[in-house]
């Protein structure tokens, strides 16, 4: 049944053709560029007409109001990840349910689901200890240090934990939207056509994770974001459902913004707290350990899922 999905052509805005997979990645390449030019202009057009911000300071994230910046994030995952993705699928896809939208999964992937997501994190503290040990010069040091202290401060800044309101907010904005346009267009587009390309999971999940963590732009987070994207990556590969995917990513991305909410009722927030914060070694071993076993169930539970439907 499958199968014969596949090779059915289906007519929605035009007649659409299965089409070879280093086209299909051109597209997707060509979608996003398309995307930033357009958050881009409309960030700009709505940057320019607030009298209170100073446009020598907006390259700093400096002299911006929080609900302005609420909604620059809101454009840029619109339009650089939610549009790119959707327009994709509509043009490369001969599948109605191109991000499996539509598969149900049973309750014990949910739960191995959100023990994944749970275990990453203490297993990404692992991964942030690697990347510090990584050799560079003090110049570099000082660069990426600075990148990421800017990074945490206007991620303070976005995050309001000072009501409960505030923190659902936050919520909604830092942890949920990001979790489901950033899967759309990484694991339900770009590992889709690195997979078809390859025609091996682990290339196209690695490739897809280092490009998940690039995008982000920090080095000091980078092997994190890439064990978390290898993680979703998987998640996605066996699960073939977008909601697991979502779920998990939004799991992490909350941990953060949660943290920071229980944390702030002690001591105001310092940029440096969200670097600070790292479990213990034994802590970091148990969850890569607990992370395996987690994948491994999940992938069995998901192909026992497969063969009885």
């Amino acid at each position: 049944m499958a199968m014969a999905e596949e090779n059915i052509t289906q007519n929605s805005w035009f007649k659409r053709v299965e089409m070879p997979a280093y086209r299909q990645f051109l597209i997707l390449i060509g979608m996003v560029c398309v995307g930033f030019l357009l958050a881009s202009v409309l960030s700009f057009i709505i940057i320019t007409s607030t009298s209170q911000v100073n446009l020598s300071n907006i390259a700093a994230g400096k002299n911006l109001s929080r609900p302005l910046m609420i909604w620059l994030l809101i454009i840029q995952d619109i339009f650089l990840f939610a549009l790119p993705a959707f327009l994709f699928a509509k043009i490369v896809s001969i599948r109605n349910d191109y991000f499996y939208f539509k598969k149900t999964s049973s309750i014990n992937l949910w739960l191995i689901a959100l023990l994944i997501a749970f275990a990453a994190m203490p297993a990404s503290d692992f991964f942030s200890q690697i990347n510090e040990w990584i050799p560079i010069s003090k110049h570099l040091q000082s660069i990426f240090k600075a990148a990421e202290q800017q990074y945490n401060s206007q991620a303070i800044a976005i995050i309001d934990v000072k009501s409960l309101g505030g923190f659902i907010i936050s919520i909604l904005i830092i942890a949920l939207l990001p979790a489901i346009v950033e899967e759309l267009v990484f694991r339900g587009s770009l590992q889709q056509v690195l997979l078809k390309w390859t025609e091996k999971a682990f290339p196209a999940i690695l490739i897809t994770a280092i490009i998940f963590s690039a995008v982000h732009l920090s080095y000091y987070g980078f092997l994190p974001r890439v064990l978390l994207g290898v993680v979703l990556g998987y998640v996605y590969y066996y699960g073939k459902n977008i909601w697991l995917n979502m779920f998990v990513h939004f799991i992490n991305n909350a941990s953060v913004v949660t943290f920071l909410y229980i944390s702030s009722r002690s001591k105001p927030i310092d940029p440096k707290m969200m670097d600070s914060a790292s479990a213990p070694f034994y802590m970091q071993i148990i969850g890569i350990l607990v992370l395996i076993a987690a994948l491994y169930s999940f992938s069995k539970n998901a192909k026992h899922q497969t063969n009885k439907l």
